[in-house]
């Protein structure tokens, strides 16, 4: 048996606690998608957008690690003109239902529930891009068996496994000190919007979920951690030419790292 918090009050084994977090994220998905119309979330993708036309080898396999409602899929195909395929993977039937729905008329996009936390049924060398948006950290478990920083750990050893001689790896996670009521504060002017209000409404349900995933990184269930350590850590796993720079209203890291 192991704990997943700093507190060693929940056990990996705990039932209870693993119903409540895939409600958690159940319930999260079915207003996720608002978030994008957020200024700190568009600056995010504008970032992301950056690396994806500044890089000059062609990519032809994609993978959208946890591609919630396809968000990332969609930037990609409206960036690269070198793409074959796009496989967007995830585990919670919400997200993957407005991802499909959003979709549908890509002939190169297929969708895959799969779980993050456990070894991925792709080949090694199998992708030559993978782009992972604020989903790595909170892999909780991996493989029944890591928890905590090795899980991170774990999961981004997968990543480099399925990953192409060359390949580049994408990805956010909160920061170590992350407090998403900045994310919030510069969200408001978008919510008092006329032409959106539903975002009025669904702004603060937004933002009392990102809370409670605050409070999980605090006592160590999810793993946001400092630079320095993020960046050793991609090195100790066989990335070279690591970037990393603080994105989403200064409270995500955005990590860049080839195979």
């Amino acid at each position: 048996m192991k704990y997943i918090d700093k507190h060693n009050k929940i056990l990996s084994t705990d039932k209870l606690f693993w119903n409540k977090e895939k409600k958690f994220w159940n319930n999260y998905g079915k207003i996720y998608f608002n978030l994008e119309e957020s200024d700190p979330y568009k600056e995010m993708l504008l970032e992301i957008k950056k690396i994806i036309t500044g890089d000059n080898i062609v990519r032809k396999k994609w993978l959208d690690a946890g591609c919630g409602p396809g968000t990332m899929i969609d930037l990609i195909l409206k960036n690269r003109n070198d793409i074959e395929s796009i496989i967007g993977i995830d585990f919670d039937g919400v997200m993957l239902d407005h991802a499909i729905n959003r979709m549908k008329k890509k002939s190169i996009v297929s969708f895959e529930k799969v779980d993050l936390a456990k070894t991925l049924s792709y080949d090694e060398n199998m992708f030559d891009a993978i782009v992972a948006n604020l989903v790595l950290s909170y892999i909780i478990v991996f493989n029944d068996e890591h928890v905590g920083i090795n899980a991170l750990r774990e999961v981004l050893k997968e990543m480099y496994r399925i990953l192409n001689k060359d390949g580049v790896l994408i990805w956010t996670t909160p920061t170590e000190k992350v407090n998403f009521n900045y994310v919030f504060i510069r969200s408001i002017k978008n919510m008092i919007n006329p032409s959106k209000l539903h975002l009025l409404l669904d702004g603060p349900k937004i933002l009392h979920y990102a809370k409670q995933i605050e409070k999980k990184g605090k006592i160590g269930i999810y793993h946001f951690i400092e630079r320095e350590k993020l960046h050793n850590l991609m090195l100790e796993i066989g990335f070279r030419g690591v970037e990393i720079k603080k994105v989403f209203a200064g409270q995500a890291y955005l990590i860049k790292g080839k195979k």
